[in-house]
Protein backbone atom coordinates (compact mmCIF):
# COMPACT_ATOMS: atom_id res chain seq x y z
CA UNK A 1 0.00 0.00 0.00
CA UNK A 2 1.46 3.42 -1.19
CA UNK A 3 2.31 5.75 1.49
CA UNK A 4 1.58 2.63 4.54
CA UNK A 5 2.25 3.83 8.28
CA UNK A 6 5.44 2.39 9.74
CA UNK A 7 7.14 2.07 12.27
CA UNK A 8 9.54 5.02 13.54
CA UNK A 9 11.47 3.21 15.70
CA UNK A 10 12.31 -0.35 17.20
CA UNK A 11 14.92 -2.43 18.57
CA UNK A 12 15.31 -4.45 22.08
CA UNK A 13 16.90 -4.52 25.59
CA UNK A 14 17.27 -7.05 28.26
CA UNK A 15 13.95 -7.11 29.04
CA UNK A 16 11.99 -6.88 25.95
CA UNK A 17 11.18 -5.69 22.58
CA UNK A 18 9.97 -2.13 21.00
CA UNK A 19 8.64 -0.44 18.15
CA UNK A 20 6.96 3.32 17.91
CA UNK A 21 5.68 4.95 14.98
CA UNK A 22 3.48 7.96 14.69
CA UNK A 23 0.91 9.18 11.62
CA UNK A 24 0.06 12.49 11.02
CA UNK A 25 -3.60 11.56 10.12
CA UNK A 26 -5.38 12.32 6.38
CA UNK A 27 -7.33 15.03 7.79
CA UNK A 28 -4.57 17.01 9.62
CA UNK A 29 -1.58 19.41 8.79
CA UNK A 30 1.04 18.92 11.62
CA UNK A 31 1.39 15.82 13.87
CA UNK A 32 0.95 17.31 17.17
CA UNK A 33 2.14 13.94 18.57
CA UNK A 34 5.42 12.84 19.84
CA UNK A 35 6.79 10.36 21.34
CA UNK A 36 10.14 9.08 23.05
CA UNK A 37 12.11 5.55 23.26
CA UNK A 38 14.74 5.31 25.76
CA UNK A 39 15.43 1.81 25.60
CA UNK A 40 18.67 1.60 27.70
CA UNK A 41 16.54 2.35 30.20
CA UNK A 42 13.13 0.61 29.09
CA UNK A 43 11.90 4.12 28.90
CA UNK A 44 9.11 4.71 26.77
CA UNK A 45 6.57 8.09 26.43
CA UNK A 46 3.53 9.01 24.08
CA UNK A 47 2.83 12.47 23.86
CA UNK A 48 -0.07 14.42 22.23
CA UNK A 49 0.07 18.17 22.31
CA UNK A 50 -3.15 20.31 22.48
CA UNK A 51 -3.85 23.93 22.25
CA UNK A 52 -3.83 24.95 18.86
CA UNK A 53 -1.07 23.43 16.10
CA UNK A 54 2.00 25.19 16.93
CA UNK A 55 1.12 25.26 20.83
CA UNK A 56 0.40 21.51 20.50
CA UNK A 57 3.71 20.22 18.34
CA UNK A 58 5.54 22.49 21.03
CA UNK A 59 3.64 21.35 24.35
CA UNK A 60 4.76 17.56 23.20
CA UNK A 61 7.95 18.20 22.07
CA UNK A 62 8.84 19.87 24.84
CA UNK A 63 7.48 16.96 27.23
CA UNK A 64 9.39 14.36 25.36
CA UNK A 65 12.57 16.15 25.54
CA UNK A 66 11.77 17.13 29.11
CA UNK A 67 11.49 12.97 29.90
CA UNK A 68 14.48 12.52 28.43
CA UNK A 69 16.58 14.97 30.71
CA UNK A 70 15.04 13.84 33.83
CA UNK A 71 15.42 10.05 33.04
CA UNK A 72 18.95 10.62 33.03
CA UNK A 73 19.39 12.67 35.85
CA UNK A 74 17.10 10.47 37.99
CA UNK A 75 17.73 7.05 36.78
CA UNK A 76 21.44 5.13 38.27
CA UNK A 77 23.01 2.82 36.46
CA UNK A 78 21.52 0.15 38.84
CA UNK A 79 17.75 1.28 38.11
CA UNK A 80 17.51 2.27 41.60
CA UNK A 81 15.07 5.30 42.50
CA UNK A 82 17.14 8.87 43.68
CA UNK A 83 13.93 10.41 44.88
CA UNK A 84 10.25 9.69 43.75
CA UNK A 85 9.42 7.43 40.86
CA UNK A 86 11.37 9.03 37.70
CA UNK A 87 7.99 9.02 35.66
CA UNK A 88 6.56 11.15 38.07
CA UNK A 89 9.27 13.67 38.12
CA UNK A 90 9.52 13.90 34.57
CA UNK A 91 5.59 14.49 34.27
CA UNK A 92 6.11 17.55 37.21
CA UNK A 93 9.29 18.85 35.33
CA UNK A 94 7.57 18.72 32.07
CA UNK A 95 3.93 20.53 33.56
CA UNK A 96 6.86 23.25 34.80
CA UNK A 97 8.10 23.99 31.50
CA UNK A 98 5.06 24.26 29.59
CA UNK A 99 3.10 26.05 31.87
CA UNK A 100 6.22 28.41 32.21
CA UNK A 101 6.74 28.30 28.17
CA UNK A 102 2.78 29.03 27.83
CA UNK A 103 2.89 32.10 30.50
CA UNK A 104 6.08 33.85 28.89
CA UNK A 105 5.15 32.94 24.72
CA UNK A 106 2.08 34.71 24.00
CA UNK A 107 2.03 32.30 20.08
CA UNK A 108 2.27 29.58 23.37
CA UNK A 109 -0.38 30.26 25.80
CA UNK A 110 -3.26 27.53 26.27
CA UNK A 111 -0.79 25.00 25.18
CA UNK A 112 -0.65 21.62 27.28
CA UNK A 113 0.15 17.91 26.32
CA UNK A 114 -1.44 14.33 27.04
CA UNK A 115 1.13 11.81 28.18
CA UNK A 116 1.14 7.99 28.94
CA UNK A 117 4.79 6.81 29.82
CA UNK A 118 6.04 3.49 30.93
CA UNK A 119 9.01 1.94 32.05
CA UNK A 120 10.25 -1.73 33.26
CA UNK A 121 11.47 -3.53 35.84
CA UNK A 122 12.08 -7.01 35.89
CA UNK A 123 8.69 -8.66 37.14
CA UNK A 124 6.38 -5.57 36.84
CA UNK A 125 6.62 -1.94 34.84
CA UNK A 126 5.59 1.42 36.19
CA UNK A 127 3.05 3.31 34.56
CA UNK A 128 2.27 7.62 34.15
CA UNK A 129 -0.60 8.99 32.34
CA UNK A 130 -2.28 12.41 32.60
CA UNK A 131 -5.17 13.19 30.19
CA UNK A 132 -6.71 10.50 27.48
CA UNK A 133 -3.41 8.85 25.75
CA UNK A 134 -3.70 5.15 27.04
CA UNK A 135 -1.71 2.16 27.91
CA UNK A 136 -3.01 -0.95 27.59
CA UNK A 137 -1.65 -4.84 28.12
CA UNK A 138 -2.54 -7.56 25.94
CA UNK A 139 -2.65 -10.94 27.82
CA UNK A 140 -3.66 -14.25 26.69
CA UNK A 141 -5.15 -12.71 23.64
CA UNK A 142 -7.44 -10.12 25.81
CA UNK A 143 -6.45 -6.68 25.60
CA UNK A 144 -6.83 -4.17 29.16
CA UNK A 145 -6.53 -0.68 29.29
CA UNK A 146 -4.42 -0.08 32.23
CA UNK A 147 -5.25 3.39 32.47
CA UNK A 148 -8.52 5.22 32.36
CA UNK A 149 -8.93 8.63 30.81
CA UNK A 150 -9.01 12.10 32.19
CA UNK A 151 -11.41 13.12 30.44
CA UNK A 152 -14.96 15.11 31.52
CA UNK A 153 -17.04 11.59 30.17
CA UNK A 154 -14.85 9.58 32.81
CA UNK A 155 -14.77 11.91 35.34
CA UNK A 156 -18.76 11.93 35.37
CA UNK A 157 -18.87 8.02 35.61
CA UNK A 158 -16.21 8.21 38.81
CA UNK A 159 -18.44 10.37 40.26
CA UNK A 160 -21.69 8.32 39.85
CA UNK A 161 -23.16 9.94 37.14
CA UNK A 162 -25.85 8.23 34.85
CA UNK A 163 -24.87 6.26 32.17
CA UNK A 164 -27.15 8.84 30.31
CA UNK A 165 -25.31 11.22 31.13
CA UNK A 166 -22.29 10.33 30.67
CA UNK A 167 -23.35 9.17 26.85
CA UNK A 168 -24.70 13.16 26.25
CA UNK A 169 -21.69 13.98 27.81
CA UNK A 170 -18.93 11.82 25.36
CA UNK A 171 -20.88 12.42 22.53
CA UNK A 172 -20.85 16.62 22.74
CA UNK A 173 -17.45 16.74 24.95
CA UNK A 174 -15.75 13.75 23.75
CA UNK A 175 -11.81 15.30 22.90
CA UNK A 176 -12.38 17.64 26.27
CA UNK A 177 -9.81 16.31 28.83
CA UNK A 178 -9.68 17.23 32.47
CA UNK A 179 -5.76 17.28 33.20
CA UNK A 180 -3.29 18.11 30.84
CA UNK A 181 0.66 18.82 30.73
CA UNK A 182 1.04 22.55 31.04
CA UNK A 183 -2.52 23.96 31.87
CA UNK A 184 -1.85 24.79 35.19
CA UNK A 185 1.05 25.43 38.06
CA UNK A 186 -0.17 22.22 39.32
CA UNK A 187 -0.71 19.01 37.70
CA UNK A 188 -2.55 15.89 39.58
CA UNK A 189 -0.49 12.98 37.75
CA UNK A 190 -1.14 8.89 37.97
CA UNK A 191 1.31 6.70 38.92
CA UNK A 192 0.65 2.81 38.48
CA UNK A 193 2.30 0.05 39.21
CA UNK A 194 1.46 -3.81 37.43
CA UNK A 195 3.10 -7.07 37.47
CA UNK A 196 4.03 -8.54 34.31
CA UNK A 197 4.23 -11.86 32.64
CA UNK A 198 6.89 -13.20 30.25
CA UNK A 199 5.39 -12.50 26.59
CA UNK A 200 3.27 -9.86 27.83
CA UNK A 201 1.90 -6.96 24.85
CA UNK A 202 2.03 -3.63 26.41
CA UNK A 203 0.36 -0.69 24.03
CA UNK A 204 1.29 3.26 24.42
CA UNK A 205 -0.90 5.26 22.30
CA UNK A 206 -3.06 8.58 21.60
CA UNK A 207 -6.35 9.02 21.52
CA UNK A 208 -6.20 8.98 17.92
CA UNK A 209 -6.47 5.09 18.18
CA UNK A 210 -8.05 4.28 20.74
CA UNK A 211 -10.88 7.12 19.73
CA UNK A 212 -11.02 5.90 16.24
CA UNK A 213 -10.29 2.08 15.93
CA UNK A 214 -12.70 -0.25 18.54
CA UNK A 215 -11.08 -1.98 21.10
CA UNK A 216 -11.76 -5.51 19.98
CA UNK A 217 -10.33 -4.33 16.24
CA UNK A 218 -7.11 -3.04 18.11
CA UNK A 219 -6.88 -6.70 20.04
CA UNK A 220 -7.04 -8.71 17.09
CA UNK A 221 -4.38 -6.56 15.20
CA UNK A 222 -2.45 -6.95 18.53
CA UNK A 223 -3.19 -11.09 18.29
CA UNK A 224 -2.43 -11.41 15.09
CA UNK A 225 1.18 -9.07 14.58
CA UNK A 226 2.41 -9.42 17.92
CA UNK A 227 5.20 -11.91 16.83
CA UNK A 228 6.53 -8.93 14.82
CA UNK A 229 5.68 -5.59 16.59
CA UNK A 230 7.33 -2.83 13.56
CA UNK A 231 4.45 -4.62 11.50
CA UNK A 232 1.48 -4.58 14.34
CA UNK A 233 2.72 -0.95 15.11
CA UNK A 234 2.35 -0.36 11.05
CA UNK A 235 -1.21 -2.36 11.40
CA UNK A 236 -2.66 0.02 14.02
CA UNK A 237 -1.38 3.26 12.28
CA UNK A 238 -2.70 2.30 9.45
CA UNK A 239 -6.08 1.01 11.15
CA UNK A 240 -6.51 4.65 12.82
CA UNK A 241 -6.31 5.84 9.31
CA UNK A 242 -8.81 3.75 7.80
CA UNK A 243 -11.35 4.81 10.64
CA UNK A 244 -10.90 8.26 9.42
CA UNK A 245 -7.83 9.69 10.10
CA UNK A 246 -9.52 12.33 11.95
CA UNK A 247 -6.53 13.02 14.29
CA UNK A 248 -2.61 11.89 14.53
CA UNK A 249 -2.05 8.66 15.69
CA UNK A 250 0.97 7.44 17.93
CA UNK A 251 1.88 3.71 18.67
CA UNK A 252 4.42 2.36 21.07
CA UNK A 253 4.31 -1.38 21.41
CA UNK A 254 6.69 -3.49 24.11
CA UNK A 255 6.62 -7.53 24.24
CA UNK A 256 8.49 -8.62 27.40
CA UNK A 257 11.26 -11.55 27.12
CA UNK A 258 10.27 -15.16 27.43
Amino acid sequence: MPNAPAADASGASSLLEYAAGTTLGSCREVNEDAFGVFADLDAFVVVDGCGGVSSGESAARLTVECFRRVLREQVTRTGALLVADPLAVATFRANTEVFREASTHPARRGQGAALCAVRAFEGWITIAHVGDCRVGRQRDGTLVWLTEDHDLASELRRAGASRRQQEEVGELHSTVITRAVGIGEHLPAEVGYHPTLPGDVYLLCSDGLSRQVEQSRIAAIVSRHSQDLSRCCSALLQASEDAGGQDSATVILLRLRA
